[in-house]
């Protein structure tokens, strides 16, 4: 929900756009209502950061643990493994080890697109066993 170059800042953060924030929420309304949203940001264990997406509509049920000095999908993979997820999508601009197909790679230029959101959809419309963990 963020792209390089955006002007968008709230709460002291430079990259919040407004556009990707709508396009989502507006996707996940008509295409995803029963989603729920795990929080693996990098930028999770900021209070300002999550007090700023609060803002704008995001809400999540959970957030991924901090397993200082590892990668972020290792820790996306061991909070699936705990809470017994059988669909799950990682939607995001980074590579990451761990999570296998379950990632729907944004880019950091453009941000979230309708395309990446159709790969989401069809991913979590698969049965869990259509897909290479």
């Amino acid at each position: 929900l963020n792209r390089t170059g955006t002007k968008e800042r709230c709460e002291g953060f430079l990259g919040l756009d407004k556009v990707l924030v709508d396009r989502f929420l507006s996707w996940k309304k008509t295409a995803q209502p029963d989603l729920k949203i795990v929080l693996s940001s990098t930028w999770r264990t900021d209070e300002k950061f999550k007090k700023c997406l609060k803002a704008n509509g995001i809400t999540w049920i959970d957030e991924t643990p901090d397993f200082r000095g590892r990668d972020r999908g290792e820790e996306i993979a061991w909070w699936v493994l705990n809470h017994q997820v059988d669909k799950w999508v990682v939607l995001d601009d980074c590579q990451m080890q761990g999570v296998g197909s379950h990632l729907v790679q944004t880019s950091p230029i453009t941000g979230v697109t309708d395309k990446n959101l159709a790969r989401v959809n069809k991913l979590l419309s698969d049965e869990p066993s259509q897909r290479q963990s």
